[in-house]
């Protein structure tokens, strides 16, 4: 199988490209800065999300069978982007996986959102990667895979956790997410190919922890220490870059779970995960 991946450079797309190799396909990434040095640099191609043109150059010479899309950048160049992917997977009968987030529920504060959960955003980034998921699966339909993903724990955020401590910045104890870790996703993203599932799949541990509790978790061997507060709707509304807290769907016991559930006992049963699994190796 032929795999092309956009976005290959980052946390979860290098976990993707490491893993269908691993698996003895035949894999191709594009990177726009930093082209990773642990691979071979005949397989990764410089693309910048603004070049349409090249897009397409790209996608008939690769021929890929699967198209892994983990973009970042400017939406409306994201969304010229996918659209080109799309009119060209439709005519090669060809396969998209999406990489989307929970940030599609990001304006129902009671989390706990299932797959077949009606989107909801509030910002910005919800808001576009709720409009890609629809357009991806109504133009590709059994062709089309969207992996909504939550927090992915990373190195690098022990440094951001350090730097609000230091800063004085509090950590919420009543904001919760999920936590996943890139070669989990990554492990689950190739059974995934190569079972030519389609649809909606959350990718996601089966427990949750408040943004205080993973911050005491990240400077747990240091001396800084987590200031923990309470998260008012206004706050959250605010930080989502919203300002209409009426449009927030509230939860009863204050709490803001930006968190989803996973339906799918087969993924399950191989990808199930904790979040003490998640953050095992920080």
């Amino acid at each position: 199988m032929k795999a092309l991946i956009f976005g290959g450079s980052g946390l979860v797309g290098s976990a993707v490209y490491g893993a269908l190799v691993a698996a003895g396909h035949d894999v191709s990434a594009t990177y726009n800065e930093n082209k990773p040095t642990c691979y071979s640099c005949d397989n990764w191609r410089r693309w910048a999300v603004s070049d349409t043109n090249g897009l397409g150059q790209l996608l008939r010479e690769m021929q890929p069978d699967v198209v892994v899309s983990v973009l970042r950048g400017d939406f409306l160049k994201q969304s010229v982007a996918h659209q080109v992917m799309m009119e060209f997977l439709k005519k090669s009968d060809g396969r998209m996986v999406y990489i989307s987030t929970v940030n599609v529920f990001d304006g129902v504060a009671g989390g706990g959102h299932r797959e077949a959960a009606i989107p909801y955003p509030l910002s910005q980034y919800g808001d576009f990667k709720k409009s890609c998921e629809e357009m991806l699966l109504w133009g590709l339909g059994k062709n089309c895979l969207i992996a909504r993903l939550p927090k992915i724990v990373s190195p690098a955020d022990k440094t951001r956790a350090l730097q609000r401590a230091q800063g004085g910045e509090v950590f919420y104890s009543n904001l919760y997410f999920n936590y996943n870790r890139p070669q989990n996703v990554a492990a689950a993203l190739v059974h995934c190919i190569e079972a030519r599932r389609s649809g909606v799949l959350h990718l996601t541990s089966h427990d949750a922890l408040s943004d205080a509790q993973y911050g005491q978790i990240l400077l747990a061997n240091t001396a800084a220490t987590v200031k923990a507060a309470q998260l008012t709707a206004e706050k959250y509304c605010h930080l989502l870059g919203g300002h209409d807290i009426s449009r927030l769907k509230a939860s009863d016991s204050g709490e803001i779970c930006l968190t989803m559930a996973c339906t799918d006992e087969r993924i399950n049963a191989k990808f199930k995960i904790s979040c003490a699994q998640a953050t095992e190796e920080l």
